[in-house]
This record gives C-alpha cells, structure tokens and sequence, in this order.
C-alpha cells in the first residue's frame, strides 16, 4: 500500500524540525490525528516521537508534571521530538517552564 503524500502540515513540521527549531506549539482538537502527523514529520527529520501527558508521562515515566516529564526527556540517547499533551494546563509551572527553558539549547 503507498503512503499518503503529505500534507501542508506535515511538510511544514518537517521543515520546522530540520531547520533546528526547538520549540512548536502545534494545537488541534484532534488529538490523534496531530499526533499522526507529528510522528511522520518526525521520522522525516529522523527523529523519534516521544509523547508526555500528565496522567502517563513519557512512556510511563515523568508522570505527574511538567518538570518530571522534562528530567526524563533530558536522559534520552537519541533524537526526539516531544509532544506535550495538554500543554495548556501545565505551562503555568514555573519549574518546569524554567527548565524547558534551561533544556533549549540541548534540544537542537
């Protein structure tokens, strides 16, 4: 079966990734969708989709909040692009706004 071509989100994602950009907000109702998207965009820029979330964190690791989820992204070996789910509720926190911050220049 032959892949889908991609569309103009995806192919601007992409071109996002590859250029080095750090950080994306990227907002859609349809969660499953952008996230589909996103990890194609992804593995365009060889990269890996990591997605974090409140309740399950990474994987199940980092669970719990903003900050946690970031000191496991921090351990990765490889490439990553991450999604924060839900990232409304948590960039209220100052930690782990500062340590997002903090991380940028590792992210590249």
């Amino acid at each position: 079966m032959k892949a889908a071509a991609p569309d103009a989100t995806e192919r601007e994602l992409g071109w996002l990734l590859r250029a080095g950009y750090r950080v994306v907000a990227f907002e859609s109702f349809e969660e499953e969708r952008a996230l589909r998207v996103l990890e194609r965009a992804a593995a365009q820029a060889e990269r890996t989709l990591a997605v974090w979330s409140l309740a399950a964190g990474i994987e199940g690791r980092g669970a719990g909040s903003l900050d946690a989820g970031l000191r496991e992204l921090e351990a990765a070996e490889k490439p990553l692009v991450l999604a924060v789910l839900d990232a409304q509720t948590v960039l209220g926190d100052p930690i782990a706004v500062r340590r997002l911050r903090d991380a940028l220049p590792r992210l590249a």
